[in-house]
């Protein structure tokens, strides 16, 4: 499976976001299909296995692991509000079968719960992810915090950090397309400038905006900005321009 696979299957289930199932149907149509998606074997119990209450007493939704990674995963329906004992039964469930992760779900909203970090269960919620009707960006997310090669490598800890940054990075450009395109545009009709590339371009010269922010407003992937592993390809006719970026360690 693929971040394709992973892809396809949210957009299936963005539909039901209008009228939000329960929770046989958050856990067998959105949780299990999102599982089988990444590339779990869902029908094996020693990668996906469900409802156990172990000898310490303590149970989870599912149990599910890939070479030295495990995560305990608690789910609940989507219209259904996520509370303290939700995620306190996750952790708990956790730290019994050795792992420090677990993830609670109502198949909208996703929260990943490291229980090495201190405080109560609030300050352990190490990242949150939500599905949105339109949202583009949660499928990407999904298939990373359910990458098995990741887990396989116990190198879960890293990719909770890899998507924080995307997040981040998510915000800040919200924030400069919110804040510099009317410095652009201004720009623009001050100069009388024929393209709003153009004035960008003209408004970094001149220092009202970094040229960060500029690439920013114009969609530019910089090979600055791409993983040392990431081809970058370009072409240009006239004054339009396309980048394509290739990933080999996903193929895409």
């Amino acid at each position: 499976m693929s971040l394709p696979d992973v892809q396809s299957a949210v957009q299936a289930i963005q539909v039901w976001l209008d009228d939000p199932p329960g929770e046989a149907v958050v856990r067998q149509c959105i949780v299990l299909r999102l599982l089988l998606a990444a590339g779990f074997d869902i029908w094996n119990p020693e990668e996906v296995h469900p409802e156990e209450t172990n000898v310490t007493g303590n149970r989870a939704d599912f149990l599910v692991r890939r070479g030295t990674g495990q995560f305990a995963l608690e789910l609940k329906g989507m219209s259904a509000t996520l509370q303290a004992r939700d995620y306190q039964q996750a952790l708990n469930y956790a730290v019994s079968v050795g792992t420090r992760w677990a993830i609670v779900t109502n198949g909208r909203l996703w929260r990943v719960l490291d229980e090495r970090l201190d405080g109560d269960w609030n300050a352990k919620i190490a990242l949150t992810i939500e599905m949105s009707r339109d949202d583009q960006n949660f499928g990407e997310d999904i298939a990373a915090l359910l990458d098995p090669p990741s887990w396989e490598r116990d190198a879960f800890a890293d990719v909770v950090q890899t998507v924080s940054n995307r997040q981040q990075q998510r915000k800040d450009e919200a924030r400069i397309r919110r804040e510099k395109t009317r410095v652009v545009e201004e720009t623009q009709s001050e100069f009388e400038i024929a393209s709003f590339e153009k004035a960008a371009d003209a408004a970094a010269k001149m220092g009202r905006i970094t040229e960060a922010e500029r690439d920013v407003l114009l969609k530019r992937v910089t090979s600055a900005s791409l993983k040392p592993e990431e081809i970058e390809f370009t072409y240009s006719i006239g004054a339009a321009k396309a980048t394509a970026i290739y990933r080999p360690d996903d193929g895409t």
